[in-house]
């Protein structure tokens, strides 16, 4: 072969060579630089630092299983309601995890502190889109913890009533007395005022009467008391004594309140009871009830009555 031709031929090698060098330089480089924005130096993942890992991750797991554990067994012990049981086991395991995971992920030579960020800004941007969702959850622990009310107790909040059926995470479910079921947000219902009407033994029962300023208030009172004698649930022991009594004075009618114990459970058979016995009690002894009326005298310009005897 010619003299010029081999010349040209290992120029022409030398130079491919120089540019695969090149080209690996540039490679290695660029590949240095993004496992460094990662946080992961080139070579840190050594095997020693694989073993460190799962030597690390298997004593993380096992402290984790044994809290769990510990949480389990105080939760048994503790009087939480069983709904909040669930509720802390898996926000204890969730957060253990994470914890577990960073470690791990530290361990072996990842920056944590921009992991811890990154998981910083995605809990928040979670916590602003699920706002009404989490204050919620928030009420529902609020009233699981406290106890205002328990599952089968009769309440009042706001403008809704009925029997507990069901406290949720999100939602307290009632039945109403028509059987309606009604949905209420653990945030509505932990800021309202709650009226629990199951939580004592005994219960009163008030009632008010409007009876004619012609009555003798002696005979009213005996007729309201005879109507109260005439319940067989009425309590009437030591400190429950059914009362009786002349409260008001009206335009056109004289008010009288009464008011009797019973048991919880009897409230409304006494109510209505009391309510339609005491008007028969008021026909048996000539009580006359007040209504509203209006008398209308005609008088002549002497003064005489227009119609006299009339009105």
């Amino acid at each position: 072969m010619p003299l010029p031709i081999l010349l040209l031929s290992g120029t022409a090698e030398s130079s491919v060579e120089e540019a695969v060098a090149t080209v690996s330089e540039n490679i290695s480089s660029t590949t240095d630089s993004i496992l460094t924005s990662l946080g992961l130096a080139l070579g840190s993942l050594a095997l020693s630092n694989v073993l460190s890992a799962a030597v690390i991750l298997v004593v993380c797991l096992i402290f984790t299983r044994l809290l769990l554990r510990m949480v389990s067994r105080f939760l048994e012990r503790s009087k939480l309601d069983k709904t909040l049981h669930t509720f802390i086991r898996t926000g204890t395991r969730v957060v253990l995890y994470i914890l577990t995971g960073i470690i791990v992920v530290g361990s072996m030579g990842f920056d944590v502190t921009s992991l811890v960020a990154a998981l910083s800004v995605v809990g928040l941007a979670v916590s602003l889109a699920l706002q009404n969702t989490l204050s919620n959850v928030a009420g529902g622990i609020m009233i699981l913890a406290t106890k205002p009310f328990l599952v089968g107790d009769y309440i009042e909040s706001g403008d809704q009533s009925g029997t507990v059926l069901e406290i949720g995470m999100s939602y307290t479910r009632i039945n109403t007395i028509d059987n309606k079921r009604v949905s209420i947000p653990n945030s509505t219902i932990s800021s309202a005022n709650i009226v629990n009407y199951s939580t004592e033994g005994n219960r009163r029962v008030v009632l008010t009467f409007n009876v004619a300023y012609e009555n003798d208030v002696e005979n009213v009172k005996r007729a309201l008391l005879t109507a109260i004698s005439r319940c067989d649930k009425v309590i009437t022991d030591e400190g429950h004594e059914p009362f009786a009594r002349l409260t008001a004075y009206g335009d056109s009618a004289i008010t009288y309140t009464l008011r009797a114990w019973c048991k919880n459970p009897d409230y409304w058979d006494v109510y209505y009871f009391l309510l339609e016995e005491t008007g028969r009690v008021f026909a048996e002894m000539g009580v006359v009830v007040s209504y509203n009326r209006l008398n209308v005298e005609i008088v002549n310009a002497d003064g005489t009555q227009a119609y006299p005897g009339k009105v």
